[in-house]
């Protein structure tokens, strides 16, 4: 049997029992919280089987079960919609670690809102708009002793007349022939509800398409919508979307978030000219680049055995002029045509052979 004995002076004629364990090997963390603060002095009695007492050499600790003092002047230094700023004074002890803030439930007890704050104040969010919230602070110290806590401070939070905006629109600017994949991602201090998706020719005057709800509202909520081009003519058309929050504050005009997009089914047009000539082991195909055209994108290149049998693509997404084709066989006759696609996505047909 291991027993640990503790006292509070060297010479001590009482040595008290803080531990007790059977067997051989005593590793374990002990309760001190029966001991006194200050200087305490502990030694193992060891037992055998037969009763043999020994003592291990006595060991010097300092014990600490006291926490900080009270913390005190706990102010609201501002209450927003969504955010209240507390601050409070330093308490005196020389081993505080950090503070806690602590949130009163609706059933009068209390839970953590902020942990382990270094500093003398601390930024509260998430918060209901209009809402009272009661807390308090209390104070650490380095051994993790819980101090005094401070006295109640009751803050309500103001109405929300914040806007929410989009923070990112996807995709950017681009050329689209039949869709356009549309990814908002909205933010609002308190809650995002819905967005209007607006169109327009001119940047100036606007539509609505469409609105969508948000299926969980929240402080940032991501809408996807496919937009239909169907109906729009072939040009400019300016996408944004008008966010709304669950107070009805809607994004103004001067923070809406909108791009530029350009609705194309026209394809590029084809090189002007498109040759061919071969080596004992390669083709060698050459083409004028496509001038003048900012919606074009590549080239494609086409290949048959036949004149007039299917043309298979052997090479595609070919930004630059010209290229060699070396998969053929010597004596046999090959066939090509060439294919524009454009930034929407639209294809030429093939070039004559």
């Amino acid at each position: 049997n291991i027993k640990l004995l503790y006292a509070y002076t060297y010479e001590s004629e009482e040595w008290l029992e803080l531990y007790s364990h059977n067997g051989s090997t005593l590793n374990n963390k002990v309760d001190t919280s029966k001991m006194n603060d200050g200087v305490v002095y502990i030694k193992a009695e060891i037992t055998d089987a037969v009763g043999n007492k020994a003592y291990s050499p006595i060991y010097e600790y300092l014990c600490d079960n006291t926490g900080p003092e009270k913390v005190n002047n706990v102010q609201c230094v501002q209450a927003l919609s969504t955010i209240i700023t507390l601050s409070w004074d330093d308490v005196a002890d020389d081993d505080r670690s950090y503070f806690v803030v602590e949130k009163k439930n609706s059933d009068g007890t209390y839970s953590s809102a902020q942990n382990g704050v270094r500093k003398l104040g601390a930024n509260l969010t998430g918060l209901t708009p209009e809402t009272e919230y009661t807390y308090r602070v209390v104070a650490y110290d380095k051994y993790n002793n819980r101090g005094v806590v401070s006295e109640d401070i009751t803050v309500k939070t103001v109405k929300d007349t914040e806007a929410p905006v989009v923070t990112y629109l996807y995709p950017p600017s681009n050329y689209f022939n039949n869709s356009i994949d549309l990814t908002f991602t909205t933010k609002d201090d308190y809650r995002v509800e819905a967005i209007d998706i607006e169109t327009s020719r001119d940047g100036k005057t606007w539509d609505k398409v469409t609105q969508l709800k948000a299926t969980n509202p929240s402080a940032t909520v991501t809408f996807r919508y496919n937009l239909d081009l169907s109906k729009y003519e072939e040009g400019s058309i300016f996408v944004r979307g008008i966010v709304t929050d669950a107070y009805g504050n809607k994004t103004p005009d001067n923070k809406a978030t909108e791009y530029e997009y350009v609705v194309d089914r026209t394809p590029a047009k084809l090189p002007i000219s498109f040759t061919a000539s071969s080596d004992s082991n390669y083709v060698s195909l050459q083409w004028d680049g496509v001038q003048n055209d900012s919606s074009f994108a590549s080239y494609s290149i086409y290949r048959s055995t036949e004149k007039d049998g299917e043309y298979k693509a052997i090479k595609e997404k070919l930004t630059a002029v010209n290229m060699y084709d070396t998969s053929v066989d010597l004596g046999k006759t090959y066939y090509y045509c060439i294919m524009t696609v454009d930034k929407a996505g639209n294809r030429s047909e093939l070039s004559a052979p």
